[in-house]
Protein backbone atom coordinates (compact mmCIF):
# COMPACT_ATOMS: atom_id res chain seq x y z
CA UNK A 1 0.00 0.00 0.00
CA UNK A 2 2.84 2.41 0.82
CA UNK A 3 4.39 1.85 -2.62
CA UNK A 4 1.06 2.67 -4.25
CA UNK A 5 0.70 5.89 -2.26
CA UNK A 6 4.19 7.01 -3.33
CA UNK A 7 3.26 6.61 -7.00
CA UNK A 8 0.11 8.78 -6.97
CA UNK A 9 -0.15 12.50 -6.44
CA UNK A 10 -2.11 14.12 -3.65
CA UNK A 11 -4.89 15.20 -6.05
CA UNK A 12 -5.19 11.66 -7.43
CA UNK A 13 -5.40 10.31 -3.89
CA UNK A 14 -8.21 12.73 -3.02
CA UNK A 15 -10.08 11.80 -6.21
CA UNK A 16 -9.78 8.10 -5.33
CA UNK A 17 -11.09 8.74 -1.82
CA UNK A 18 -14.03 10.71 -3.22
CA UNK A 19 -15.11 7.78 -5.38
CA UNK A 20 -16.35 6.11 -2.18
CA UNK A 21 -15.42 2.64 -3.39
CA UNK A 22 -16.09 -0.73 -1.88
CA UNK A 23 -14.23 -3.79 -3.13
CA UNK A 24 -15.37 -7.31 -2.29
CA UNK A 25 -13.27 -10.35 -3.17
CA UNK A 26 -15.21 -13.58 -3.66
CA UNK A 27 -14.09 -17.07 -4.69
CA UNK A 28 -15.26 -16.64 -8.30
CA UNK A 29 -15.47 -12.86 -8.85
CA UNK A 30 -14.45 -9.44 -7.59
CA UNK A 31 -17.23 -6.94 -6.95
CA UNK A 32 -16.59 -3.20 -6.97
CA UNK A 33 -19.18 -0.64 -5.88
CA UNK A 34 -18.41 2.95 -6.94
CA UNK A 35 -20.30 6.16 -6.24
CA UNK A 36 -19.30 8.62 -8.96
CA UNK A 37 -20.81 11.74 -7.40
CA UNK A 38 -17.31 13.20 -6.88
CA UNK A 39 -16.77 13.22 -10.65
CA UNK A 40 -20.34 13.88 -11.78
CA UNK A 41 -22.31 15.60 -8.99
CA UNK A 42 -25.64 15.01 -10.78
CA UNK A 43 -25.00 11.23 -10.74
CA UNK A 44 -25.30 9.95 -7.16
CA UNK A 45 -26.20 6.38 -8.13
CA UNK A 46 -24.17 3.44 -6.94
CA UNK A 47 -22.48 1.64 -9.84
CA UNK A 48 -21.79 -2.06 -9.34
CA UNK A 49 -19.03 -3.72 -11.33
CA UNK A 50 -18.29 -7.44 -11.29
CA UNK A 51 -15.25 -9.16 -12.79
CA UNK A 52 -14.95 -12.96 -13.00
CA UNK A 53 -11.70 -14.33 -11.58
CA UNK A 54 -10.02 -17.67 -11.27
CA UNK A 55 -8.05 -18.62 -8.16
CA UNK A 56 -4.62 -20.06 -8.80
CA UNK A 57 -2.88 -21.50 -5.78
CA UNK A 58 0.84 -22.30 -5.66
CA UNK A 59 1.87 -23.39 -2.18
CA UNK A 60 0.89 -20.63 0.22
CA UNK A 61 0.47 -18.02 -2.54
CA UNK A 62 -2.97 -17.43 -4.03
CA UNK A 63 -3.34 -15.40 -7.23
CA UNK A 64 -6.57 -14.09 -8.68
CA UNK A 65 -6.50 -14.30 -12.47
CA UNK A 66 -8.92 -12.08 -14.40
CA UNK A 67 -10.51 -14.14 -17.14
CA UNK A 68 -10.12 -12.93 -20.70
CA UNK A 69 -12.31 -13.71 -23.65
CA UNK A 70 -9.45 -15.20 -25.63
CA UNK A 71 -5.70 -15.71 -25.49
CA UNK A 72 -3.67 -12.60 -26.30
CA UNK A 73 -0.95 -12.89 -28.89
CA UNK A 74 2.08 -10.84 -27.93
CA UNK A 75 4.93 -9.87 -30.21
CA UNK A 76 7.95 -8.10 -28.79
CA UNK A 77 9.86 -5.41 -30.68
CA UNK A 78 13.34 -5.66 -29.15
CA UNK A 79 14.47 -2.40 -30.79
CA UNK A 80 11.57 -0.50 -29.22
CA UNK A 81 12.26 -2.08 -25.82
CA UNK A 82 15.91 -1.02 -26.13
CA UNK A 83 14.95 2.58 -26.99
CA UNK A 84 12.54 2.81 -24.05
CA UNK A 85 15.20 1.36 -21.74
CA UNK A 86 17.74 3.97 -22.92
CA UNK A 87 15.35 6.92 -22.61
CA UNK A 88 13.82 6.01 -19.24
CA UNK A 89 16.64 7.60 -17.13
CA UNK A 90 16.44 10.80 -19.23
CA UNK A 91 12.67 10.94 -18.71
CA UNK A 92 13.15 10.64 -14.94
CA UNK A 93 15.66 13.53 -14.99
CA UNK A 94 13.34 15.77 -17.02
CA UNK A 95 10.01 14.95 -15.36
CA UNK A 96 11.25 14.12 -11.90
Amino acid sequence: MDALLKEITASQYVALQDLDTRIEVHADHIGIAVRLSALAPQDDALHLLSFPVERLRRGQVVKLIFSGSEAVSVSCDSRLVGLVTETHPVRKMVIG
